[in-house]
């Protein structure tokens, strides 16, 4: 016997609500709004896309929100070698960015078309 036997194929669904919390949901809103917020540190003044709720270098907490972008640099890609099931009607090739938005300090990584 196999283990191949022993599997059993199913799809199993389970409900959920995602709570964003309050910068992801100022990022959201901004995008909304057509507007990209960026957080910026009160002690180190890093610009941060998506904003955090606290700043990953100095753990400052970070409350206010900045306008970045829309302008930005693609500073890498990476092209996806198979079909990405959820994309394929969208984009039958799914390349991967990592943008530097205008007035940011880190990358956003963002499907390419």
């Amino acid at each position: 016997m196999t283990t191949e036997n022993w599997a059993v194929r199913q799809k199993i669904e389970i409900p959920f609500r995602y709570a964003a919390g309050s910068a992801l949901t100022r990022f959201f809103e901004g995008l909304r709004e057509k507007m990209i917020y960026a957080s910026r540190c009160p002690r180190c003044d890093r610009r941060t896309v998506p904003p955090l709720s606290f700043c990953g270098r100095c753990w400052e907490p970070i409350e206010e929100m900045v306008c970045v972008g829309p302008r930005g640099t693609l500073e890498s890609f990476a092209v996806v070698p198979h079909t990405v099931e959820e994309l394929a009607e969208a984009a039958p090739v799914v390349t991967y960015g990592l943008i530097r938005l205008e007035g940011a300090d880190t990358n956003l990584a963002h499907v390419l078309r």
